[in-house]
């Protein structure tokens, strides 16, 4: 197949629909199929870049942060991505597009797709939903609905990483027709059974949504000295930093954005005991994954997406509050026993059994298939949904 792919963020650009995008490209590059992507350009990363079967195209809408887009860079990705993708699908003979946001990415595979005589997949990843994250988008989503349901009208098929996102969307939609399919992850991301030491590790956009300032209120009220590292930047990060410069009793490490998969990145995650996130609204986040991988206890809060990754392998917060934190917090560290042990390994081998890269790769490849009617060569496999 020659698949297109739109994303405004890839990798180091951006959060987690970014490396979804990103990972199932190179999936998919390697089991011989041809992927273009179309992204926004950032920095000094190239215009043109090829990675064995997969081109990237960066496109120029003056994006000033890396963790972040924002509306009119957002509206500069649709007028300029627009007639690049024009361009493509009929210079390259594209047999399917694949857009990871309704909005604008989806909008653009539709624009781009002049005649509608190719099909086209959306991978909703949270903020492209109307509900998701109002405190952010309340307002633009408002402006946008008319373009959300003309773009979703035009879909071949919907995917949502989740039952929770998947029911939003019904709720704006009524009955759509959505296929679930989760997040992956590399299963050879980190090694088994490294050694721990009891720190904690926070990996994440640094925004108001995902509380870690509750997280380092709490600490006020945890005598023995913690050891914390927090990866990740945005609009939070001066008021955590606050607020940890006010806890001498523990050690606050602020590392900013780190090389994805890179060797300090993944030490951290090989080395913290502990991983934290206590989001108030989260889709299928790709830290747990990353964390359950790695063997660490998670301590999440109870929301649909985290239970949807965590199942009964993490510690749920009972509310967003600081009390709440500190006594989950208390109780941790009250002695690390054997069921923190069953808890950590339980993690990883649910990751290793329902989100592997393979079997997520099986079930996109199937679906791609089915869209554009083609059979597959003789040696697929393909995905067989359970009974």
């Amino acid at each position: 197949m020659r698949i297109l792919v739109i994303s405004r963020e890839i990798p180091p650009v951006g959060g987690g629909a970014g490396h979804v995008a990103i990972h199932l490209a190179e999936c998919m590059s390697k089991r011989g199929h041809n992927i273009d992507i179309v992204t926004m350009a950032y920095g000094d990363l190239p215009v043109l870049e090829r990675r064995d079967n997969i081109t990237i195209h960066r496109v120029d809408c003056s994006r000033q942060n890396q963790d972040s887009s924002y509306t009119p860079e957002m509206l500069r990705f649709l007028f300029r991505a627009t007639p690049l993708v024009r361009k493509l699908v009929q210079s390259k003979k594209i047999d399917l597009l694949h857009a990871h946001a309704i909005i604008p990415d989806g909008t653009i595979a539709v624009l781009g797709n002049k005649k509608q005589t190719i099909p086209t997949v959306y991978t909703a990843h949270g903020s492209d939903v109307p509900g998701y994250n109002p405190d952010k988008f309340k307002l633009g989503h408002i402006l946008a609905s008319p373009g959300w349901h003309w773009t979703l009208n035009k879909a071949t098929r919907l995917v949502t990483p989740s039952n929770y996102l998947a029911e939003l969307v019904r709720s704006k939609r009524g009955q759509q027709s959505i296929e679930v399919i989760p997040n992956g992850i590399d299963a050879t991301l980190f090694q088994a059974d490294s050694p721990k030491d009891n720190s904690f590790l926070i990996v994440s956009r640094l925004v108001k949504r995902k509380n870690f300032q509750l997280f380092l209120q709490a600490l006020q009220y945890i005598e023995q000295p913690q050891k914390v590292h927090i990866v990740g930047d945005g609009p939070m990060r001066s008021e955590l930093e606050s607020l940890a410069s006010r806890l001498e009793n523990h050690s606050i490490v602020f590392h900013g954005w780190l090389e994805n998969r890179g060797s300090e990145w993944k030490k951290l995650y090989e080395s913290c005991r502990y991983f934290i996130f206590p989001s108030q609204n989260e889709n299928f986040p790709i830290n747990l994954l990353e964390s359950m991988l790695a063997g660490q206890i998670v301590v999440a809060s109870d929301i649909p997406g985290c239970r949807e990754v965590l199942g009964n392998a993490g510690v749920l917060l009972p509310d967003l509050s600081v009390q709440a934190m500190v006594k989950t917090l208390q109780e941790l560290l009250s002695g690390f026993g054997e069921s923190h042990h069953l808890l950590s390994s339980q993690a990883r081998q649910r990751v290793l059994s329902k989100f592997a890269w393979s079997a997520i790769a099986d079930r996109y490849e199937s679906l791609f298939y089915d869209c554009i009617q083609d059979v597959p060569p003789a040696d697929f496999v393909g995905y067989e949904k359970e009974a």
